[in-house]
């Protein structure tokens, strides 16, 4: 059996049914309207045993290539290549539920690089005059606890984990929607007022749960406007005495540099060159949409001072 969605701007034939994407009816004369097609299927017994002919009995490494990409670990065996086409094998005892994830990251992620597109690990939010913001951070910093605050603010969801970003056009710089579903961990759900018992529990190691957001999800792209990376100021440094957050803009190498160290596979390179087109894409994204760094005390909850101040760098941008 066949599934269709729409996944980051493309139009996605898979044989696996992924529960966070919303299946969408294609008839066969279905025209593309300007969505690159992607497709997502198991090896076949040929192309398994090609596999194994190229990477023996790796159990866990990787390649990330412009024309072919792979990744192999206990879970499965993917190939991606040319930006269109993700093959996988699922190892004995693999789970499923953690196939679909690697596909829908690490696979989706290597074919946008192929693509030419830069897939940052962030939220990415459409404001509510109408451009979008990627959110980042250090872990524990609050980008989930900011990005369902800013949902109640008016702001429209995009994309959770991941956003892939196009710096293609000529008409600046495009953010497209992902899946109408954020992860957020036990505390954050609790806090937002989520039921846990209606919720979709994906996640035994660090607690966390898949929450709708089927009323707050936008299907069309939105023009990046700024991205806002957030981080912890801790009791020891002297000027956290204030007690209250602290804003700045990031400029020259150091916005690039920013952008390269939040792109989603950056694990994975370790020693391997990703190549001077993905450095390239990064510069150019630095210099056309600007960056900041926000940064909160260690104690107590500023999630709505937060919320405003970055609301409020709109002004900083269009100024």
């Amino acid at each position: 059996m066949q599934y269709h969605y729409y996944l980051y701007g493309m139009r996605v034939t898979a044989d696996l049914d992924f529960v966070q994407l919303d299946p969408v009816r294609l008839p066969e004369d279905d025209r593309d309207f300007g969505r690159e097609k992607v497709r997502i299927r198991a090896m076949d017994e040929e192309e398994e045993a090609q596999f194994r002919k190229e990477h023996g009995d790796c159990v866990c490494g990787s390649f990330l290539g412009t024309e072919k990409g792979w990744l192999c670990n206990r879970t499965l065996a993917m190939s991606v290549e040319r930006g269109q086409v993700i093959r996988y094998h699922i190892r004995k005892g693999g789970d499923p539920g953690a196939v679909r994830t690697y596909l829908l990251g690490f696979g989706i992620a290597m074919l946008s690089l192929q693509q030419g597109k830069l897939p940052i690990h962030c939220s990415a939010l459409a404001t509510p005059e109408g451009g979008a913001i990627l959110i980042a951070g250090e872990s524990g910093a609050g980008k989930s606890t900011l990005t369902a605050e800013l949902l109640k603010r008016g702001y429209r969801f995009l994309a959770d984990d991941m956003a892939v970003v196009d710096i293609s056009g000529k008409e600046g710089v495009w953010v497209y929607p992902a899946f109408p579903y954020m992860k957020l961990c036990r505390d954050v759900v609790l806090r937002q007022g989520y039921p846990p018992e209606e919720l979709l529990y994906i996640d035994e190691k660090k607690d966390k749960f898949l929450v709708p957001c089927t009323g707050v999800f936008q299907r069309e792209k939105a023009r990046l406007e700024r991205f806002v990376f957030l981080g912890i100021r801790w009791k020891k440094e002297a000027e956290d005495k204030s007690g209250k957050i602290k804003a700045e803009k990031i400029t020259g190498p150091d916005s690039m540099i920013v952008y390269k160290d939040n792109l989603f596979l950056r694990h994975l390179w370790k020693k391997q060159d990703p190549g001077m087109e993905i450095w390239q894409n990064c510069l150019k994204i630095a210099e056309q949409i600007p960056v900041f760094w926000i940064r909160r005390p260690a104690a107590g909850d500023s999630t709505a001072e937060v919320a405003a101040e970055v609301h409020a760098l709109r002004n900083v941008v269009s100024a």
